[in-house]
């Protein structure tokens, strides 16, 4: 385990000293959770949870066995590991810009701010996840007994709802006076949305990719925006849904640490979940995700086919029914 702690790019220690191989010992005989992924060759990552302190102390995989799965095998494990111990809400840091925080956000952690170290903390509910199977790999983490998915509603939205739900963002913007300099359609479900309201209201269009876990393609535009809101910018997130709200709180805490506060950024969406952990000064319409469960399919996702809707959809399943 120490081996893949050390051969990682990101996230890397600053001197290979501060953590020593007896620093896992506690996790794996007392206060911890652990598991490890592994291959045909050996471990290839592993994760730790120090029950006590309700903290993910560890998550790694190695830098040759990225992108198969490992990581989100590991991450559910821990999930349901912290949901079976009563458990109320985990949290964890990482560094701000980097694969590993988009990963966290995209599976709906919260972003709660920045650490004094400069680390972002995330939070969430450790509820008890479908365990994601590594592509090709044996994993140690395995599906609890008797966990279960649950088959997700699609529910495709009509073209009209969606021009609907444009024009009251437009007119919301414009009966605030905030008057953004710029909007910003986020990669990829804020993108079309971006692009509609632009035309609407007459604001120019920016984007940011942050669906793609492609890294650094999104984070140095996020420094351009944060450059902008310190010159005097008013900018307005686009996207979609705030469902979790990993996302938006996600990019406010990155852009924020680069602005020292709150001021010239604001978000806009076209349906917000009032259960979300994000703020959203701007809705198209509302949901309560206690009683509508559906998974929304907005017009440009209608293409896809449905057995990849309903895999996206069983990523977040406190979503569902």
């Amino acid at each position: 385990m120490h081996r893949i702690r050390l051969s990682v790019r990101e996230n890397r220690l600053s001197r290979p000293d501060i953590v020593t191989e007896a620093d896992y010992e506690p996790f794996v005989a007392t206060s911890g959770t652990s598991f490890v992924a592994e291959d045909d060759e050996g471990p290839i990552g592993f994760a730790m949870l120090d029950i006590g302190r309700a903290h993910v102390w560890a998550l790694f995989v190695s830098p040759h066995s990225e992108g198969l799965g490992a990581g989100r095998a590991l991450h559910d494990a821990l999930l349901a590991a912290a949901a079976a111990k009563g458990i109320e809400r985990l949290w964890l840091t990482t560094a701000p810009g980097t694969r590993a925080a988009e990963f966290y956000a995209r599976l709906g952690w919260t972003a709660c701010g920045v650490t004094a170290s400069g680390e972002l903390r995330f939070e969430r509910a450790p509820r008890a996840t479908p365990l994601f199977a590594a592509r090709g790999r044996s994993m140690a983490a395995h599906r609890p007994a008797g966990a279960a998915m649950s088959e997700p509603t699609l529910y495709y939205i009509p073209y009209e709802r969606f021009l609907d739900e444009v024009e009251a963002l437009a007119q919301r913007i414009a009966a605030d006076g905030w008057d953004p300099t710029f909007l910003v359609g986020i990669g990829r479900g804020g993108l079309v949305p971006g692009a509609y309201l632009s035309h609407r209201t007459g604001l120019p269009l920016l984007s940011v990719d942050h669906s793609s876990g492609e890294h650094g393609f999104g984070d140095e535009l996020l420094d351009k925006l944060a450059a902008k809101i310190r010159d005097g910018a008013r900018i307005l997130i686009v996207d979609d849904i705030n469902d979790s709200g990993g996302t938006i709180n996600y990019l406010r805490s990155a852009i924020e640490a680069k602005t020292g506060g709150p001021e010239g950024l604001r978000v806009a969406v076209l349906i917000h979940n009032t259960r979300s952990d994000a703020r959203a000064e701007y809705r198209g319409s509302e949901i309560d995700r206690d009683v509508d469960k559906s998974w929304y399919v907005f017009p440009w996702e209608a293409l896809a086919p449905r057995e990849t809707l309903k895999e996206e959809a069983l990523e977040v399943p406190e979503r569902l029914a």
